[in-house]
């Protein structure tokens, strides 16, 4: 199936990652997210908002009790 359009937010044109950290949305559903690990999953979600820190990951891991599904850990 194919889609094609334009979104325009609050008329500031195409989506721009400044626009798009703002708003809910998944647009796609890519596949290697669902291979991904919760640890690997939370430093790519990191790593698009521009989350440099890599304690913020460790901190969620431990807030979210994810450490016992971690291979290795």
């Amino acid at each position: 199936m194919r889609y094609e359009g334009v979104i325009d937010i609050l008329g500031m044109g195409p989506p721009r990652p400044e626009v798009m950290n703002h708003v809910g949305a998944v647009l796609e559903t890519p596949l290697v997210l669902e291979t991904l690990s919760p640890r690997d999953f939370l430093e790519f979600v990191g790593s698009v908002r521009g989350v440099k820190d890599s304690r913020y990951v460790e901190a969620l891991v431990r807030a979210l009790g994810l450490r016992s599904s971690l291979t290795g850990q």
